[in-house]
């Protein structure tokens, strides 16, 4: 398994030309997310409708992994053949009292029901895509 990862960093290396301080900070990056992902949780998520539009308030534990690294979105199928929605959220900061725990916000149009969104964060460093079967996405329950 650790040979496919470097595998996987020297073709991002490659392909980026990167130097190779970078593909260690990759690796460095994935092992991170490998090692902290199980510690990831999501919060209850408060939603607020007024004015024609939702606000969700998403929060989130993060254990060891560091926030940086994580993108945190609300997602909601497609309708009518249409692309499914990919909303970013916003980082809004830690808890005071609970430095590990984050608040994220995002806004969207009521144009739907709140139920058909659904939070989930996934692994991001900017370079690096992450594809979609990948077992790295938490989804909200």
């Amino acid at each position: 398994k650790r040979r496919a990862g470097r595998r996987v960093v020297s073709r991002v290396q490659c392909h980026q030309g990167a130097d190779p301080g970078q593909g260690r900070q990759i690796a460095e990056w994935l092992r991170a997310i490998e090692t902290g992902w199980p510690d990831l949780s999501f919060g209850t998520i408060s939603i607020e409708t007024r004015a024609g539009r939702h606000r969700f308030e998403i929060p989130l534990r993060f254990g060891r992994l560091d926030p940086r690294w994580v993108r945190v979105e609300l997602y909601a199928d497609a309708l009518d053949g249409d692309t499914p929605e990919r909303r970013p959220a916003t980082h809004v900061g830690s808890l005071a009292d609970s430095p590990d725990r984050h608040v994220y916000t995002v806004d969207v149009a009521a144009t739907r029901p709140a139920e058909h969104y659904t939070a989930r964060a996934l692994p991001h460093r900017d370079g690096i895509g992450v594809p979609l079967e990948s077992r790295r996405i938490l989804w909200q329950r």
